[in-house]
């Protein structure tokens, strides 16, 4: 007696085929998208995080700390970017403590002004007028995210801008005091990946960072 062997007939594996092209069809783009969306999460909550992390250190230390990009990130000392150029934070950021005095060029850029008179040279010999004078900066966090081909631009009213300063009371302003003591109007990070929606991070005049949302515009 013969036995029955089992199987499938063409038509069948067929059927089976296409019906794992079209699930595979379906799910693939929404693989991709919430790749992208988490990815676009995980870098703005990067930049909220050093935000309110700078914030919060100028109130613990009771003086002024930045927050400003960085083209130097890896190095063993980085530094603030002169310039704000595009504005944009793809090559990393860093928090530092704000306080080199202008005698020694105040590296971090024009706003650098000093907060501490001692550290004037009112004699123009290159040295501080006290030697009580504590001009190094700290490096407090560096921040190098992968962006992948995302952007993370600056800007406010004025255009482009390079980083954020927080006083002692966690009031932010521009490196370039274009708006006086407090953020300017319309200060905000924009993020773009290669989709049409970005996300902004507002900072509010207090200081305090969050995602707010879609930009409205991408590059």
């Amino acid at each position: 007696m013969m036995k029955h062997q089992g199987g499938f007939t063409i038509a069948e594996l067929i059927i089976v085929v296409v019906i794992a092209a079209i699930l595979a069809a379906v799910a693939v783009p929404n693989l991709s998208q919430f790749v992208k969306d988490n990815a676009r999460s995980a870098r703005l909550n990067t930049m909220v995080t050093a935000l309110n992390y700078a914030r919060n250190q100028a109130v613990t230390r009771n003086a002024r700390v930045s927050l400003c990009k960085s083209a130097n990130v890896t190095t063993t000392a980085p530094t603030c970017d002169a310039v704000p150029g595009s504005g944009n934070f793809e090559g990393g950021w860093i928090v530092v403590t704000d306080h080199v005095p202008a005698y020694l060029g105040g590296a971090v850029g024009t706003f650098d002004e000093p907060d501490d008179p001692r550290c004037n040279d009112s004699n123009g010999d290159g040295f501080p007028d006290d030697l009580g004078c504590v001009p190094n900066e700290e490096v407090l966090r560096r921040f190098n995210p992968d962006m992948g081909n995302s952007t993370l631009i600056a800007t406010n009213i004025n255009g482009a801008f390079r980083g954020i300063t927080f006083d002692a009371t966690g009031l932010g302003s521009d490196m370039a005091l274009a708006c006086g003591t407090l953020v300017c109007a319309q200060t905000e990070f924009k993020y773009c990946d290669d989709r049409d929606e970005g996300r902004t991070i507002e900072i509010s005049p207090t200081g305090f960072a969050s995602v707010a949302g879609p930009a409205t515009v991408c590059p």
